[in-house]
């Protein structure tokens, strides 16, 4: 089984996948996953195709805050129907707002420190990057990435239950 973390973005798009218990996340442009001549193979990693049945994808929705929103925002929501509409014949997809995935975490502060507090869930349940010579499990992972595994490690953790 493969699980699925997108946090999506209007340019960039963090991606975090795990497979056999171990993550990998990284960012790419957000064009390359919506153009629709160009569809992600969610199902192909490393060569290796999986069944739908064998997929699961989270992806993180923008919310209601009460608050104005801008540009931005309205941008991430268009991502997020473009992806879904080209991973649903692919997988199941469940939708997570952020605030709940700061939740599940136990993370409660606003804005970057919220951010670095994910970042430091995911290492501790992951394990340390480490360095260039000796990478840990979440060697390289950076920005947006983070927040991708975040989903894939509620996808992840939600299997039981699915």
């Amino acid at each position: 089984m493969i699980y699925w973390g997108i946090d999506p973005g209007p340019s960039r798009t963090g991606i975090a996948l795990i497979r056999n218990g171990k993550p990998t996340a990284f960012c790419i442009p957000t064009l390359q996953l919506t153009d629709p001549y160009i569809p992600y193979p969610i199902n192909e990693i490393d060569g290796e195709f999986y069944a739908p049945a064998h997929v699961r994808v989270g992806i993180e929705m923008p919310e209601c805050m009460g608050q104005v929103i801008g540009r931005e925002v309205l941008e991430t929501a268009v991502v997020v129907g473009q992806i879904m509409a080209c991973l649903a014949p692919l997988s199941r997809i469940t939708r997570y707002n952020r605030s709940a995935i700061k939740r599940y975490f136990g993370v409660t502060p606003q804005g970057k420190s919220a951010d670095s507090q994910i970042r430091s869930a995911m290492i501790e349940r992951w394990g340390e990057p480490g360095t260039a010579k000796n990478p840990g499990p979440t060697y390289g992972i950076t920005g947006d990435a983070w927040a991708a595994l975040a989903v894939a490690t509620c996808v992840y953790d939600s299997k039981e239950t699915k």
